[in-house]
């Protein structure tokens, strides 16, 4: 949780942790449970202001932290009860929080995820007649809330929606993506652009590296891990693919 002032111990209500920010979201401490309870252990004032209890020198991450240091850090706080890790900027801006649950972590990742959801569907006819591929159910759960409740898990919750084919379906179900803990935005195309055409939408430019999927591709990988191997390389971009061989049982004729 965030406070974007330092208040008073009084008002603090239980949560994991508080980061405390200064001026242009500065990190200036985190108070956690644990130091809460130092304080009142000395018998401090209730009404002293947060930044007597906090810890001002918290274990923080970088802005370019990989998943292997963040495993890392996040071994050496598992048993300390200190919940989070803030995770800063050069310049000491908050820009995520690492949450620890249990024996997993997930950093909170502000890199944003493109999922193209406009198409007709055409080869599912007539399942998409009137459904939007992306919307058909997977057990009891439509494809695409499979796929963000993935990516949520895995710490990324900044999703853009390309929507076009009744798009109508698809915002009524997820709305403002509060639901699932995650934002939602959306580009709608009048007419259809293409795949990745939906790109030249955007209103704003993304500074940071961003994910571009599609809104029925069900995966097991890791797109920590991909953003991991994509910074390590400092790529332009990078294409995640499967080897597909084929086997043809004939001969094959070169041209010369």
């Amino acid at each position: 949780m965030y406070s974007q002032r330092c208040g008073r111990l009084a008002v603090v209500v239980r949560c994991l942790a508080w980061m405390v920010l200064g001026s242009e979201a500065r990190l200036l401490g985190v108070l956690a449970d644990v130091d809460l309870r130092k304080h009142i252990l000395k018998r401090a004032a209730m009404d002293a202001p947060v930044t007597e209890a906090m810890n001002p020198h918290p274990q923080v991450l970088g802005e370019s932290v990989t998943l292997a240091e963040f495993n890392a850090c996040a071994d050496g706080v598992q048993g300390s009860r200190r919940p989070v890790l803030p995770c800063v900027a050069a310049d000491g801006r908050l820009i995520g929080v690492a949450m620890l649950r249990g024996e997993s972590s997930a950093v909170r990742l502000d890199n944003r995820v493109v999922i193209m959801v406009g198409g007709k569907g055409l080869r599912l006819r007539p399942l998409t007649a009137e459904t939007p591929k992306p919307m058909l159910p997977i057990a009891d759960k439509p494809l695409l809330e499979v796929i963000v409740r993935q990516l949520a898990a895995q710490g990324f919750h900044r999703f853009i929606f390309a929507l076009h084919y009744k798009f109508e379906q698809i915002q009524a179900h997820f709305g403002d993506g509060s639901a699932f803990g995650v934002t939602i935005d959306y580009l709608l195309e009048q007419q259809p652009l293409g795949t990745a055409g939906a790109l030249g939408l955007l209103r704003e430019t993304l500074e940071q590296p961003f994910f571009v999927t599609n809104g029925d591709l069900l995966t097991k990988a890791d797109f920590r891990k991909i953003l991991d191997f994509h910074r390590e390389e400092e790529s332009d971009f990078t294409v995640g693919a499967v080897r597909y061989d084929i086997s043809v049982p004939y001969g094959l004729a070169a041209r010369g």
